[in-house]
Parts: C-alpha cells; structure tokens; sequence
C-alpha cells in the first residue's frame, strides 16, 4: 500500500506543491517593526520565491524593484487575546444541601443466592457413545 502511495503522481505533485507554499509562506514574514517607520528600500529583501529564484539563482541583481508595500499580510491582526476574567467562575452564595441518610436503606446488593447461582443449570442427555 505505501509503495502504490509513493508511486501515485498526483500525491507527489500536490506535496511538492504544498512544500513550495510553505517556503512562500516562510519567505515573506511578518515585520517586527512598527508601520510608522518606513522601509529602508537600500536592503533587498527577498519577499517571495520568483524574487529567490530569478536574483539568487538566474543571477538578475534587482530584476524585480524594492518598493514600501503596506504588509497586509500583516499576521498580528489574528492574534487572539485571552481574558482572564473568562476562565474565572462567578462566585455566588449558594448554600449546599445538607445529605440525609435514611436509617432504613433499601438493600442494592445482590442476595447470597444470586451469587451462588452463576451458572444455569443445563438439561441435556448424556453423549452417545
């Protein structure tokens, strides 16, 4: 079975597609600094693969021109925030009931009887040699 699985083409291009959207998705993070400071556009930062491949790999200096863009893909806009005051139960003045025990308890257990039948008793004629 895994061999078929390795052998499957459609399987092998759709991973190495993933893979390759995996390194896009690394390539272009997110900036630690804040949007007011500009860009310093001197430094060429590499910002998705076509750029890796075509600067690093075909060897075009700057084919493809640094400009400010606003980094929508911006990942602190999903960042969830947790409150505390969530996961804190309110506190209400509630009074538990008190248990009463009844002095005549109704018996749950099994009778000495019962435990002593375990098995049916079985009527069958002897084997016939």
């Amino acid at each position: 079975m895994l061999a078929t699985i390795r052998k499957n083409k459609a399987l092998r291009l759709f991973c190495a597609f993933m893979a390759l959207y995996l390194l896009n998705c690394s390539v272009d993070t997110s900036d630690i600094t804040p949007n007011y400071i500009p860009e310093d556009l001197g430094f060429n930062e590499q910002e998705t693969i076509i750029e890796i491949v075509v600067e690093k790999v075909l060897g075009f200096e700057n084919a493809i021109p640094e400009n400010e863009d606003p980094d929508s893909e911006n990942h602190r806009i999903f960042k969830k925030t947790i409150s505390v005051a969530f996961y804190i139960l309110p506190d209400f003045d509630s009074k538990i009931k008190e248990i009463k025990f009844d002095k005549n308890p109704v018996n749950n257990r099994f009778n000495k009887t019962d435990v002593l039948k375990t098995y049916f008793e079985i009527h069958s004629p002897p084997p016939e040699v």
